[in-house]
């Protein structure tokens, strides 16, 4: 029995893992920032930027941590990180991947009329640092004003929003902001470079807000106004389709055939058929016919006519006649 157990043993401890060295404990340092985004809106600085999710170690953050944001005039020596650090304005945050990060706001006051360059960098508890995020230059400008007298109105097209601005400076552009009843949300509709918009999707009947804002991005400026007053309107149809056009006529034996290209117009419902004999004014002679096409089918042999045609929309807006032919029936 001795034997066996002698023999057995260095098979035994063969079999069982070693005991290594202890590992260190982990440093939890939240990884770099890389992704640093900086623009002017109205008097403050916005830096937008992906919070650190994990550590360098690849651990998941689970601790309140601090953000550096620093900002220095640009082309004033060469980067120091210690400089950076004893003007850093601190933040707290915690790494949440469910919830999107919020932008940090900082006042762009002292930095008017300067060109600056910014950082920002995560801190665990014990002040330790993956190091400064990309730097980003930005030329700070007196705040841009709100646009004022917004209007909206009811158009051909849907719905038209016209605003009043105190300058047009060179990089000027507007964002239009819609929000379309019952819904909560207000989202960017359009950017134009002028002093209205129209909105094509709006539909008649249907509630909507609209909000403003300017817009300057020229070389390292990237700044915006804050949001114009809300305006409100149901869009009312009130306007006509568009006039027929390329109205042709073919005699027949007791009949004029009629046609026309079709009107190009959202809400078409048809078209009208107007006549007239010698110099006499033009009466209807037809419903509204949806195609665009038409057989008079109660002329008068020898006798002349002439002929012009309208378009209707579904809530009866008809439009101008057409330019008149004339013919001549066989």
């Amino acid at each position: 029995m001795r034997r066996l157990l002698a023999a057995a043993l260095p098979l035994f401890l063969a079999g069982c893992g070693s005991i290594g060295d202890p590992l260190p404990p982990a440093l939890n340092i939240p990884e770099r920032i890389l992704d640093l985004r900086v623009k002017q809106s109205g008097d403050m600085l916005v830096l937008d930027f992906s919070r650190p999710r994990r550590t360098t170690e690849g651990l998941v953050i689970d601790k309140p941590g601090t953000l550096e944001v620093a900002a220095i005039p640009a082309g004033e020596g060469e980067f120091d990180s210690e400089r950076w650090a004893a003007g850093a304005r601190r933040f707290e945050f915690l790494s949440e991947p469910a919830e999107p990060s919020q932008p940090i706001e900082v006042p762009a006051q002292e930095f008017t009329g300067k060109e600056i360059l910014l950082g920002v960098r995560a801190l665990n508890k014990r002040g330790r640092t993956a190091g400064w995020s990309n730097l980003v230059t930005l030329r700070v400008i007196a705040p841009l004003p709100a646009p004022s007298k917004v209007q909206a109105e009811s158009a051909a097209e849907g719905a038209k929003v016209t605003w009043a601005y105190p300058e047009h400076a060179s990089g000027l552009k507007f964002r239009v902001y819609r929000r379309a009843f019952p819904s909560s949300e207000m989202t960017q509709a359009g950017e134009v470079e002028t002093l209205e918009w129209v909105d094509a999707a709006a539909e008649y009947g249907s509630r909507y807000e609209y909000q403003v804002q300017a817009l300057r991005e020229e070389g390292e400026i990237r700044a915006e106004s804050d949001l114009s007053p809300p305006v409100n309107i149901v869009p009312a149809d009130t306007f006509p389709p568009a006039v027929p056009s390329g109205v042709i006529g073919i005699p027949g034996a007791g009949t004029v055939e009629l046609t026309w290209e079709r009107a190009a117009s959202r809400d078409l419902q048809g078209y009208c058929i107007y006549r007239a004999a010698r110099d006499e004014n033009f009466v209807k002679i037809s419903g509204v016919t949806e195609t665009p096409a038409y057989s008079d089918a109660t002329v008068e042999s020898g006798k002349t006519y002439r002929y012009a045609v309208t378009s209707v929309d579904r809530l009866g807006n008809e439009s101008r006649r057409s330019a008149p032919i004339q013919i001549t029936a066989p």
